[in-house]
């Protein structure tokens, strides 16, 4: 395997694990900055791994749509696939802010796609605050 490959898979894999500082950060932030951001920012983890909290409504409760050991499996192939998906794709980018930005916006930008998109399929992502 090119080295090109395997950087892109470390600058992605360190700006998704970094990125779980954030709930601390809305924390001492929380009182000058908006509020959607500051929830954004502390339940960012739950959204960024939703298979396990993913239900689907019902009337008086919700069931979860995938147990615990199928939900950790998608959990971590979703961003192993970005990974990989991410290096391959920016493997001809030489400059790393370039691959540093770019994997910050694709991983704080996935979860509220795929919210999204659960939403439109009649499902829900339940977080724990909320």
């Amino acid at each position: 395997m090119d080295r090109k490959y395997i950087t892109g898979g470390v600058i992605f894999i360190v700006c998704f694990l970094s990125l779980f500082f954030l709930p601390v950060l809305a924390v001492y932030t929380n009182s000058f900055i908006p509020r959607l951001v500051s929830n954004y920012m502390f339940f960012w983890p739950q959204l960024s791994l939703p298979y396990d909290s993913l239900v689907m409504r019902e009337a008086y409760k919700s069931n979860l749509v995938f147990s615990p050991f199928i939900a950790n499996l998608l959990n971590i192939s979703q961003w192993l696939v970005l990974t990989v998906l991410f290096s391959v794709t920016t493997s001809n980018i030489s400059n790393k802010k370039y691959k540093i930005g770019l994997s910050f916006i694709i991983i704080v930008l996935f979860p509220i796609i795929l919210s999204f998109l659960v939403n439109a399929l009649g499902y829900t992502i339940e977080l724990d605050g909320l």
